[in-house]
């Protein structure tokens, strides 16, 4: 499938040009203008129709996105269709008992009354958290705590969309000083879990997701504690009529 639509992008852009009248300078900028102005799930079912089993890795799923999104898959994976379309491909090459298990169903649509959905709330839980430095209580680089704060996250980002991310290697040698903040992680060892690690870029999972927890009444709707928020130490919390079209799942 890919070989021949490549030839119909390079087809396409033999005469094309850039937008302001000039001709590309080679066929392969002409095809790669043409291919990111496909729509964005056809790109994203192309990047992976060649991939299987252990293909179905980060780094070659990233690698292959990369390729028909170029620099703009980052904003790309914010956007409700790539989210849908990214687990949707995953699912469907899981063995046939998987795809009949995740087939997606609508659910009949329910009128709340105003009293009922006052009650129902959406969480999003992190065991990040900021410590204040205080005073130095000795020359070995350690602090009293003068404060704890929440992390300063101004966005929630599905896995897929983190993985996407310039990261920077290396580690920083600047000293510490007191009223500095530092990013913290909090884990008991208590929350382990299968999700959002690597074994979910395989398994449909989580790559397009961000996790939250439904609440009812300030208790999980389900009656059980999710694992994902036994080590959490901070929450965000919004009323469910603030969200659109969505899916939930038992866990």
């Amino acid at each position: 499938m890919r070989g021949p639509l490549v030839q119909i992008l390079a087809n396409m852009a033999t005469d094309a040009d850039d937008g302001d009248g000039r001709q590309f300078a080679t066929m392969e900028s002409a095809v790669r203008a043409a291919m990111l102005k496909l729509p964005i799930a056809l790109r994203v079912k192309i990047a992976l129709a060649n991939l299987r089993g252990g293909d179905l890795s980060q780094g070659i799923i990233l690698k292959q996105l990369a390729e028909w999104f170029g620099g703009g898959l980052h904003a790309a994976t914010k956007t409700p269709e790539f989210a849908e379309a990214l687990l949707e491909e995953i699912r469907q090459k899981q063995s046939t008992t998987w795809v009949k298990a995740t087939t997606i169903r609508q659910v009949q649509k329910t009128e709340w009354t105003n009293q009922e959905l006052q009650y129902w709330t959406a969480r999003h839980y992190t065991n990040k958290f900021m410590v204040v430095l205080g005073e130095a209580v000795d020359s070995e680089g350690t602090f009293a705590v003068a404060g704890v704060e929440p992390p300063p996250f101004t966005e929630l980002l599905a896995s897929i969309t983190l993985a996407t991310m310039n990261r920077t290697g290396g580690t920083t040698t600047t000293a510490h000083k007191p009223g500095d903040k530092v990013m913290m992680t909090f884990s008991s060892g208590a929350a382990t879990s299968g999700h959002t690690t690597g074994i979910d870029w395989t398994n449909i999972g989580n790559v397009g997701d961000t996790f939250y927890g439904l609440f009812y009444k300030d208790k999980p709707a389900t009656g059980l504690t999710p694992g994902f928020i036994k080590d959490a130490v901070y929450y965000a919390m919004w009323p469910v009529s603030e969200f659109g079209s969505g899916w939930a799942s038992a866990d």
